[in-house]
């Protein structure tokens, strides 16, 4: 019985370099280009598709690494959550994305599933890979590490309150839902329709959204009477 075994040959990567000299033109010319600056440099659009025709020819491949180390930037955002139970993450991934995208950043999806190991190398790779930023709903960190992220320049913003213990922050940004009003209206809907023993079942995550979701639902509670 015979085994085959496949191999691949090793393809030499096309640069801008080798579609340059295909053209006969400038590696900056080409480069304007393939980092989609033509109209920045006032590229003729002949000379744009003499370029891109060129580039689909060679099989060339945009380095993603080597250009994010000259600009010192990515333009990958991290979004970082603490899991993916229920259907919150895929709706917010959604919504995140299609906001992302169109203003060509790349978001990366990471999930630390409250484990401090996962949560560290999240934060690592974010700097390394000198990301555009990074958006955040995780309890995990801790002050010194959302702390290298400031001062790496990482842009910081957290999806809901940001952690009670890094309020000394004004870096950090956050984008809050009206905790307070989703209380009150599902407490009157409970209540217009016959309940009368309602309970609350909360977490306490270290967020100041846990503590106002209580308040809430204590003080719509009373008004309902």
């Amino acid at each position: 019985m015979l085994i085959g075994k496949v191999v691949l040959a090793k393809k030499n990567l096309v640069t801008l370099f080798d579609v340059a000299q295909h053209v006969g033109l400038s590696r900056t010319t080409v480069g304007a280009v393939m980092s989609g600056k033509a109209a920045d440099v006032g590229l003729a659009q002949e000379t744009v598709e003499k370029i891109e025709a060129a580039a689909k020819e060679l099989g060339y491949e945009r380095n993603y690494w080597a250009t994010s180390l000259a600009r010192r930037s990515s333009d990958i955002v991290t979004v970082l959550l603490g899991g993916l139970s229920g259907n919150w993450g895929d709706q917010i991934m959604f919504s995140i994305s299609q906001t992302l995208t169109a203003e060509s950043y790349v978001p990366f999806l990471a999930a630390d599933w409250h484990d401090p190991i996962l949560f560290e190398k999240f934060i690592s790779a974010t700097i390394q890979r000198r990301d555009a930023g990074m958006l955040c709903h995780s309890p995990t960190g801790t002050v010194e590490q959302y702390s290298r992220l400031i001062e790496n320049g990482i842009p910081l913003v957290f999806l809901g309150d940001v952690p009670g213990f890094l309020s000394g922050f004004p870096e950090i940004n956050s984008v809050v839902w009206d905790d307070e009003q989703a209380v009150k209206t599902a407490i009157r809907h409970l209540v217009d329709t016959g309940r009368r023993k309602i309970a609350f079942i909360g977490a306490n995550h270290g967020f100041i959204s846990d503590h106002r979701r209580f308040a809430a639902f204590e003080k719509a509670l009373e008004e309902a009477g």
